[in-house]
């Protein structure tokens, strides 16, 4: 359930974990998308990916290179570059088809970069600990999570048009 608080919609819990299930099938899909397109025209072999997943390969197997840990670091800064779409738009593609923004509760605007890399680290450290800092946001009035309560941000309904919360 949304709670309002100073004219502002706050977004309530499955709005919000819709808008992230969408982020996450979005980003999913883009970032295997280029990889596909390299794979069927012959410069990227998903085979080793899918075993090493898999955790079919032995340890004494040589994996190219070319497709060694670099592939985790990668999905990382892929992940941070599409989160940060929360400084730049205000919300992922999954917020924004919800119909909500992430916003500085101090003054309402958009969340600068650097604060969206420690909200995007800290949620990801939110995930590795079960989920548990998530809680937080059925016992606050507007409905933040522990890192949006660190990094003082909050979730309403509403989009950036022209730099404004609409």
């Amino acid at each position: 359930m949304a709670e309002i608080s100073d004219k502002l919609i706050h977004a309530g819990f499955w709005r919000r974990y819709a808008a992230v299930f969408t982020d996450v099938i979005v980003s999913t899909i883009l970032f295997i998308l280029p990889f596909l397109v390299l794979h069927y025209g012959g410069l990227f072999d998903f085979s080793y990916l899918i075993l090493e997943l898999k955790g079919e390969i032995n340890t004494g197997e040589t994996i190219p290179h070319s497709q060694s840990g670099w592939l985790s670091i990668l999905y990382a800064l892929y992940l941070f570059a599409y989160y940060s779409l929360n400084s730049f738009y205000g919300a992922t593609p999954g917020k924004r088809f919800l119909g909500i923004a992430v916003i500085s509760a101090n003054n309402h605007l958009r969340i600068g970069l650097f604060r969206c890399l420690f909200r995007y680290v800290a949620y990801s450290i939110s995930a590795f600990l079960l989920f548990l800092p998530f809680l937080s946001q059925f016992f606050t009035k507007k409905r933040q999570t522990l890192y949006d309560l660190m990094l003082k941000t909050i979730v309403v309904k509403g989009k950036f048009v022209n730099n404004f919360l609409q």
